[in-house]
């Protein structure tokens, strides 16, 4: 089994595929990316790694996608291919609400905006609901966000911030991610239920 989220932005277009191997026990995310004018692309596949016990530090941790509904996003989830709702939350300072969802050992976390004003608001206007971000998890945000500012990467945030379940979070720029954006997770004991 597996999902399929294509986008183009600027010229290059992006496919994201999250495979569910049946032969393997984590699914794995490929992306492919198309430069223009380009007769190369762009091939990567990380393997997601599983919810059970301790969750081990820097490894693919969720996908996150925008919806303008989250309800119905939900809803399409768990009825269409049988996710199950793990945790939501409502992040006001950040304007977003949140429903987090396991399908197998991997995690799909749905936002949607609260208010106009925000980073995910103006994603859902400028592209529609869709592939938001990739999340992978870290022993150390603060030290990761060091480790990328010293090889020059273009961060959104210098420093950490609170994300769902009041984990430290911190975004790196699409420019420095091959067009994707890449949120960093602190790497936790345990996820609540997994």
């Amino acid at each position: 089994m597996s999902s399929r989220r294509v986008v183009a932005d600027k010229g290059c277009t992006t496919s994201f595929h999250i495979h569910f191997p049946r032969s393997r026990a984590t699914p794995v995310l490929v992306c492919w990316t198309f430069p223009p004018g380009c007769a190369y692309h762009l091939f990567v596949a990380v393997e997601m790694s599983g919810t059970g016990g301790a969750r081990e530090a820097r490894a693919l941790d969720h996908v996150g996608v925008v919806t303008d509904d989250l309800e119905a996003a939900v809803r399409l989830y768990v009825e269409l291919l049988g996710a199950e709702v793990v945790y939501r939350e409502e992040l006001t300072d950040q304007g977003v609400r949140v429903a987090e969802l396991r399908y197998g050992r991997g995690l799909l976390e749905l936002l949607a905006p609260t208010r106009s004003d925000t980073g995910v608001a103006r994603f859902l206007e400028r592209r529609g609901p869709g592939m938001h971000h990739v999340a992978f998890r870290v022993q150390d945000v603060r030290s990761e966000l060091e480790r990328l500012r010293a090889r020059g990467a273009r961060l959104i945030d210098e420093v950490p911030r609170a994300g769902l379940r009041g984990r430290q979070v911190a975004f790196v720029h699409p420019e420095s991610a091959g067009g994707v954006l890449v949120e960093l997770v602190q790497a936790a004991e345990a996820r609540d239920g997994g």
